[in-house]
């Protein structure tokens, strides 16, 4: 678990740790560096509030890949009524995306202490 060399200390080699999985695709870690004494440790997050914060950007993915779906329904229909109702849909849908959160999409962006 150490690193390769022994000026690397007691810690994984970033590239070894990249390499069984740190950074993967949808990760939300971000990479800090850490100094022995002089940085401090983050604060303690509230699990209830993260399993929430969880929740609802799943719900605003979902609600986001719907809209997404409804976006090429729209754009392929070639009937005016189909259109005009497939268009209806896809406006209901737009208005229940959060205005003043885009941009809040992953569980660090939200206040979770």
């Amino acid at each position: 678990m150490g690193g390769k060399e022994k000026e690397d200390g007691p810690y994984q080699l970033l590239s070894e740790a990249v390499a069984e999985g740190l950074l993967h695709v949808n990760c939300q870690h971000n990479l800090n560096t850490f100094y022995p004494g002089i940085s401090t440790k983050p604060p303690t997050l509230d699990p209830s509030k993260v399993d929430e914060a969880y929740k609802e950007t799943q719900r605003q993915r979902r609600l986001e890949r719907a809209i997404r779906r409804q976006k090429r329904v729209v754009a392929g229909t070639t009937d005016l009524t189909n259109f005009n109702n497939d268009k209806r849909k896809l406006e209901e849908l737009e208005s229940r995306l959060p205005k003043g959160d885009i941009g809040k999409t992953k569980v660090r962006d939200v206040d979770v202490k």
